[in-house]
């Protein structure tokens, strides 16, 4: 439930900027060829895995103490900058997600260079090309989002939007 209390200049007015500075995103979103060709590309990724469980890895301190050698041949899903441990696997994920902007201006050249199918921010597709991208909604309420190819809440963080990258694939189990 939204709570009127939160409503203060102190966050409504940063909101509006982020919202106002969005408009051309959005707008190439439904209207760019880039966007077309990129809305295409994550609807070919409806119901793919449809049945299949999925595992998701996300890369806390703890997953250096965790035996991953298991997920070998398991379909696998990484969060964030989770590919600089790739040299430490016995197998490559499958795919990678990360919306974080600063994380991906930040380190984009090594994003860029991802041979896996890799979900990234729309707002950075200038500076990682050739990704799938995701659009952030702003929302004041959270959702889920059960077409990718429409903009999805993030829930503040990139699990959430793995999970609903999950459901629109078709994982029964994550």
């Amino acid at each position: 439930m939204f709570d009127i209390k939160r409503l203060n200049p102190q966050r409504v007015f940063p909101a509006i900027i982020r919202r106002i500075k969005e408009v051309p995103h959005l707008y190439a979103w439904k209207n760019s060829k880039i966007g077309k060709r990129n809305k295409e590309k994550l609807s070919s990724l409806k119901l793919k895995h449809k049945g299949e469980t999925l595992y998701l890895l996300a890369n806390g301190p703890s997953i250096n103490k965790t035996d991953l050698s298991e997920l070998k041949n398991k379909t696998v899903m990484c969060m964030n900058r989770f590919y600089i441990k790739f040299n430490d696997l016995n197998f490559t994920p499958n795919y990678l997600v990360c919306i974080e902007e600063t994380v991906l201006n930040q380190f984009s050249s090594d994003f860029s260079k991802l041979k896996i199918p890799t979900f990234v921010n729309w707002r950075v597709r200038d500076k990682v090309p050739n990704k799938l991208y995701l659009k952030e909604a702003f929302n004041i309420t959270p959702f889920f989002q059960d077409d990718i190819t429409k903009p999805a809440n993030t829930g503040g963080t990139v699990t959430f939007m793995c999970l609903q990258l999950a459901a629109y694939m078709g994982f029964e189990k994550v």
